[in-house]
């Protein structure tokens, strides 16, 4: 079931950082390396 979540929440994760990195591509790459290291 954590497993079921956990996937749900990293393909969130994966169309947000999208999105962001669409909208502002430089500075989203560097929080998302941020937020990848905390998430993992």
């Amino acid at each position: 079931m954590s497993l079921l979540r956990d996937q749900i929440l990293i393909s969130i994760f994966m169309i947000y950082s999208l999105v962001r990195l669409a909208n502002n591509p430089e500075i989203s790459l560097i929080k998302d390396e941020l937020s990848i290291k905390i998430l993992f």
